[in-house]
């Protein structure tokens, strides 16, 4: 990735074509600020730049782990875009902090989520009273909520529910086999699993890539129709840049779906 110098607000405000998003060098070329994890979605945005799908944008990569400081970023202007979640999470937190600067420019990839277990090699292994570790914010509660129902261990009541997303413990009809669910925060959930009396737990393939367990998968939710597509978020005011027009063209693009598709073998999957 190119090496670019992060310049002040106020540099960018004196910028003499400080309308493109980001800041302007001297040289013409354009940084964009963005926040991403470190895989995979700073891979894949250092893959369009280094395989030069940007023209002369440069990107200024922040590497994060949780959606929302990238979503404070975006919207007070420190940060241009947000590449870090999906839109049940991204609507439920609009809806929650009453920003209304921001703006959903589409999905580029999907991360599957799975139940991982350390030791066992199947959910029909998951003993009576085992404890689940699954995300806590609440669209990514109610998701895997909704896997676990999908593996035959829990029954979901959806009656008076207006979203999956809004799934909580109260729609849980049938617990057979008296799972404990607790709920972390996303990127503590493959650390937390190394506690012993852990027995399973439920993450997205991103924290999972990050960890290196990917191979402790034993059950994965239908990638078909999924909702959970992760996106790209900007500011009102930079959404329309032709900058930023450009990187979602190349994030979209057949060539990046290919290299996505043959960089993670499925564990991510492009959405174009």
């Amino acid at each position: 990735m190119k090496t670019t110098l992060r310049l002040s607000a106020l540099a960018c405000a004196l910028a003499a074509s400080a309308a493109l998003a980001g800041c302007s060098n001297a040289d013409d070329t354009t940084t964009l600020r963005i926040a991403a994890s470190s895989t995979p979605h700073a891979e894949i945005l250092q893959h369009a730049e280094d395989a030069g799908m940007l023209g002369d944008t440069d990107l200024d990569i922040s590497i994060m782990s949780r959606a929302a400081e990238g979503n404070i970023a975006v919207s007070n202007g420190s940060l241009d875009l947000n590449y870090l979640q999906h839109t049940p999470f991204f609507d439920d937190w609009v809806a929650e902090s009453d920003v209304e600067n921001l703006v959903n420019l589409g999905d580029v990839h999907l991360e599957p989520q799975s139940i991982y277990s350390r030791d066992l090699k199947s959910v029909a292994d998951i003993p009576d009273g085992a404890q689940i570790l699954v995300p806590q914010s609440g669209s990514d509660y109610a998701r895997a909520l909704l896997i676990l129902e999908d593996a035959g261990l829990l029954t979901l009541d959806r009656s008076g529910v207006a979203s999956l997303s809004a799934l909580t413990d109260a729609n849980i009809a049938e617990n057979p086999r008296n799972l404990k669910i607790t709920g972390v925060e996303d990127d503590v959930v493959p650390h937390a699993m190394e506690d012993p009396d852990v027995t399973a737990a439920v993450m997205s393939s991103n924290y999972a890539l990050q960890a290196g367990i990917v191979d402790l998968a034993i059950f994965t939710e239908s990638a078909e129709n999924s909702p959970y597509g992760n996106i790209v978020v900007a500011s009102a005011g930079s959404a329309d840049s032709a900058e930023v027009a450009e990187l979602m063209s190349a994030l979209q693009s057949p060539e990046m779906a290919e290299w996505i598709r043959a960089e993670y073998d499925g564990v991510v999957i492009p959405t174009h």
